[in-house]
């Protein structure tokens, strides 16, 4: 089987401690073929030291540019201390440089292809988050990152197609998903990502 991680939630306890239960009830080898890292806040690269250090990681895809946090550099450190396959950031993986693939053909009727938001290189963190569709035995799911924010999505929206489900921008707040996106993929199922359900501290969806 192909395992793919993407994003790792935050540095807490708890989450390190589901982020094993998945990967433990659903990985025979326990090595996972793809880490994607969407973009360096907290919330999403938080638990990577952690899961760099317990499982063996073959291949990682990560965000453009660099972040000032601790997190960040922790991030970086246990990528290059990882005996790795191959290492690609969104861009050259979007331009198919350095043996990146803008589409990762991973089984037969499998694939992710990366989707050019043209913000890549954005100095907001949530706004270069990597962007990609997942087509598994013509199933399509887009994933968002937290790539929020209408003039974002109307660069990219017409680039996808239709999908069957869509993971909601940036857990669902208020600029997460704009309608003209939603009439461009025409989803049939929506994901909302959120830890704490409708307590969270940030207040969305």
């Amino acid at each position: 089987s192909i395992d793919i991680l993407v994003d790792s939630g935050d540095n807490r306890v708890a989450t390190r401690q589901v982020l094993s239960e998945v990967i433990d009830e659903n990985s025979e080898d326990k090595v996972i073929d793809y880490v994607i890292a969407t973009h360096p806040d907290a919330d999403h690269i938080g638990s990577m030291k952690y899961v760099f250090d317990t499982y063996d990681i073959l291949n990682v895809i990560y965000f453009e540019g660099t972040h000032t946090s601790n997190l960040y550099q922790t991030f970086v450190d246990s990528i290059n201390n990882e005996n790795l396959v191959s290492e690609c950031t969104i861009l050259q993986s979007i331009n198919n440089q350095n043996g990146c693939k803008k589409v990762l053909e991973l089984a037969p009727s499998v694939k992710i292809e990366f989707i050019d938001t043209e913000n890549y290189t954005a100095s907001d963190p949530n706004g270069r988050s990597i962007v990609f569709v997942l087509e598994a035995y013509e199933t399509r799911l887009l994933m968002t990152g937290d790539a929020d924010g209408a003039s974002l999505e109307t660069k990219y929206m017409n680039k996808v197609g239709d999908v069957d489900i869509l993971k909601m921008a940036h857990h669902g707040s208020r600029q997460g998903t704009n309608t003209s996106l939603l009439e461009a993929v025409d989803p049939e199922y929506v994901i909302i990502t959120n830890g704490s359900y409708f307590g969270n501290r940030h207040g969305h969806p």
